[in-house]
C-alpha cells in the first residue's frame, strides 16, 4: 500500500483528461469505459484515459470527437499520479498488433491482464494518434488510487477558433 511507504521525496508525473463537462466533477471516475470500448478498454471496465501532456490529449479527444459542437462541451482536469503507482513499460514491450487501426483485441487484452493483475494504479500506454506520445491508463477501482492520483480542478477546454473552423 503507498500510505505505508515512506515519503520523503514522491516524484509524480502530471497527466490531463478531457471529458464532457457533465463529468467535471469527478473526471477520473472510470465510468466513460462502462459505455464503449477503446484500444485499451474493453467496455465495461472502469478505466481512465489521460495523456502525459494537454496538447495530446487534445489531440486524442480531436481523433475521437463526433462533432465540433461536442468539442465545445469538454473541459479538462490535471492530476498528479505517484510515480510508484506507474507501470512504465517501454515501446518494444506491447504486443505486435496493438497500434491496429482500428483497434483490435491485442492491446485490450494487454490492458485487460494489467487491470486484473492490480500491479498498479496506472499504466503508460504510447499513443497511436502522435509519435512518440504516451498516454496513461488509469484504474480508478485500485485500492491505492485515491493515495496515488491527486485530481485538480477541471477547466473548460477553449480550443483556439482556428482549430475549430477547420473541423
Amino acid at each position: 500500500m503507498l500510505s505505508d511507504r515512506p515519503r520523503l521525496h514522491v516524484s509524480t508525473l502530471r497527466v490531463f483528461r478531457i471529458v464532457h463537462r457533465t463529468y467535471a466533477v469527478d473526471p477520473y471516475s472510470g465510468r466513460s469505459g462502462l459505455q464503449a470500448s477503446s484500444r485499451w478498454a474493453s467496455r465495461g471496465r472502469l478505466v481512465s484515459y489521460a495523456a502525459d501532456n494537454l496538447a495530446l490529449a487534445t489531440l486524442e479527444m480531436i481523433a475521437g470527437a463526433g462533432s465540433m459542437k461536442r468539442l465545445q462541451e469538454m473541459v479538462y482536469a490535471p492530476a498528479d499520479i505517484d510515480d510508484r503507482a506507474l507501470l512504465r513499460p517501454d515501446r518494444d514491450e506491447f504486443p505486435d498488433g496493438w497500434d491496429r487501426r482500428p483497434p483490435g483485441p491485442v492491446s485490450r487484452s494487454y490492458r485487460d491482464r494489467w487491470l486484473t493483475a492490480g500491479d498498479s494504479v496506472a499504466l503508460r500506454v504510447p499513443s497511436v494518434t502522435l509519435p512518440e506520445g504516451w498516454n496513461v491508463v488509469l484504474n480508478p477501482s485500485h485500492a491505492d488510487f485515491s493515495d496515488a492520483v491527486t485530481v485538480g480542478n477541471s477547466r473548460p477546454l477553449d480550443l483556439d477558433p482556428r482549430i475549430l473552423s477547420r473541423l
